[in-house]
Protein backbone atom coordinates (compact mmCIF):
# COMPACT_ATOMS: atom_id res chain seq x y z
CA UNK A 1 0.00 0.00 0.00
CA UNK A 2 1.25 3.61 -0.31
CA UNK A 3 1.91 6.50 1.98
CA UNK A 4 2.76 9.89 2.28
CA UNK A 5 7.15 10.00 2.62
CA UNK A 6 9.29 12.27 1.48
CA UNK A 7 11.85 9.27 -0.01
CA UNK A 8 8.76 6.25 -0.58
CA UNK A 9 10.81 2.43 -0.32
CA UNK A 10 11.32 1.34 -3.63
CA UNK A 11 8.53 -0.35 -4.95
CA UNK A 12 6.19 1.53 -3.05
CA UNK A 13 2.92 3.48 -4.78
CA UNK A 14 3.99 6.94 -4.59
CA UNK A 15 0.93 9.28 -3.96
CA UNK A 16 1.76 13.67 -4.31
CA UNK A 17 0.28 15.92 -1.72
CA UNK A 18 -0.94 17.83 -4.41
CA UNK A 19 -2.90 15.20 -7.07
CA UNK A 20 -5.91 16.33 -8.21
CA UNK A 21 -8.20 13.55 -6.84
CA UNK A 22 -6.75 13.52 -3.27
CA UNK A 23 -7.06 17.79 -2.91
CA UNK A 24 -10.55 17.02 -4.52
CA UNK A 25 -12.04 14.25 -2.01
CA UNK A 26 -10.81 16.49 0.40
CA UNK A 27 -13.60 19.19 -0.21
CA UNK A 28 -16.15 15.78 -1.65
CA UNK A 29 -15.90 14.34 1.75
CA UNK A 30 -18.11 10.71 0.96
CA UNK A 31 -17.53 7.30 0.44
CA UNK A 32 -16.70 6.41 -3.25
CA UNK A 33 -16.83 3.29 -5.41
CA UNK A 34 -14.85 3.13 -8.32
CA UNK A 35 -18.28 2.43 -10.73
CA UNK A 36 -19.38 6.07 -10.25
CA UNK A 37 -16.56 7.92 -11.53
CA UNK A 38 -17.66 5.83 -14.80
CA UNK A 39 -20.98 6.55 -15.17
CA UNK A 40 -21.96 9.94 -12.68
CA UNK A 41 -21.68 12.92 -14.93
CA UNK A 42 -21.00 14.90 -12.46
CA UNK A 43 -17.91 13.46 -11.36
CA UNK A 44 -16.51 13.45 -15.04
CA UNK A 45 -14.32 16.75 -14.41
CA UNK A 46 -12.09 14.21 -11.97
CA UNK A 47 -12.52 11.08 -13.58
CA UNK A 48 -8.97 10.36 -14.88
CA UNK A 49 -7.53 11.25 -11.94
CA UNK A 50 -9.95 8.98 -9.64
CA UNK A 51 -9.69 6.09 -12.26
CA UNK A 52 -5.68 6.65 -11.77
CA UNK A 53 -6.05 6.63 -8.01
CA UNK A 54 -8.23 3.39 -8.59
CA UNK A 55 -6.11 1.39 -10.38
CA UNK A 56 -3.10 1.83 -9.16
CA UNK A 57 -4.13 1.02 -5.50
CA UNK A 58 -6.65 -1.62 -7.03
CA UNK A 59 -9.42 0.07 -4.76
CA UNK A 60 -13.56 -0.64 -4.85
CA UNK A 61 -14.03 1.64 -2.57
CA UNK A 62 -12.32 4.53 -1.08
CA UNK A 63 -13.14 6.21 2.45
CA UNK A 64 -11.86 9.68 3.13
CA UNK A 65 -10.49 10.01 6.19
CA UNK A 66 -11.07 14.28 6.65
CA UNK A 67 -11.11 16.33 10.19
CA UNK A 68 -11.46 20.19 9.66
CA UNK A 69 -10.75 19.97 5.63
CA UNK A 70 -7.63 17.98 6.05
CA UNK A 71 -7.11 14.60 4.70
CA UNK A 72 -5.17 12.23 7.60
CA UNK A 73 -5.50 8.96 5.73
CA UNK A 74 -7.80 7.32 3.10
CA UNK A 75 -8.60 3.46 3.61
CA UNK A 76 -8.67 1.51 0.59
CA UNK A 77 -10.36 -1.42 0.26
CA UNK A 78 -10.60 -3.85 -2.83
CA UNK A 79 -11.85 -7.27 -3.87
CA UNK A 80 -11.35 -10.25 -1.58
CA UNK A 81 -7.89 -12.10 -2.61
CA UNK A 82 -9.52 -15.79 -0.75
CA UNK A 83 -12.92 -15.17 -1.02
CA UNK A 84 -13.04 -17.11 1.67
CA UNK A 85 -16.13 -16.51 4.25
CA UNK A 86 -15.54 -15.92 7.92
CA UNK A 87 -17.68 -16.60 10.49
CA UNK A 88 -16.57 -15.19 13.98
CA UNK A 89 -18.26 -16.59 17.37
CA UNK A 90 -21.26 -14.78 19.04
CA UNK A 91 -18.60 -14.03 22.12
CA UNK A 92 -14.88 -13.73 21.78
CA UNK A 93 -13.50 -13.81 25.59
Amino acid sequence: MGKFAPFPDSGEIQFFIFDPFLLWITENDRIYNFKEFATDPSLSKIRNSAENFFTKTEAELVVPLILNKSLLGIIVLGERQNRKIILFPKSIN
